[in-house]
């Protein structure tokens, strides 16, 4: 549920809702955060890339809000790089309810410890 929620954060985050946060265009507002140059272009995104079964759930969830709220068709995969990508993965020694997500040009990443 938790991967859920982040997902659509980001959904938020790239709907274009962020010029009405001034600090950090993140709901809810991370414990950190590092605001690096450049921007993520959407509509170059591909898929969405989930490299576990526990996950398919949260990947169908977001490319559905990303279809609905932008019009974005993005494929799900189960392999693939992170290049042009929606990366979704599970890392152990994450913290409850915690997550990393990094957006770069090519893409992003959001790891969390549970689904």
């Amino acid at each position: 549920m938790k991967l859920k929620s982040l997902a659509l954060f980001l959904l938020l985050i790239c709907a274009g809702w962020y010029p009405v946060f001034s600090q950090c265009p993140i709901i809810p507002l991370p414990s950190s955060y590092q605001e690096q140059p450049g921007s993520l272009v959407l509509g170059a995104l591909k898929r969405i890339v989930v490299h576990e079964e526990r996950l398919d759930g949260v990947g169908r969830f977001l490319q559905q809000q990303l279809l609905v709220h932008k019009g974005l068709t993005l494929l799900e995969s189960r392999n693939g790089t992170k290049d042009r990508a929606v990366t979704i993965d599970l890392q152990p020694g994450i913290a409850a309810e915690g997550y990393h997500m990094t957006v770069a040009a090519s893409g992003v990443h959001i790891v969390a410890s549970d689904p």
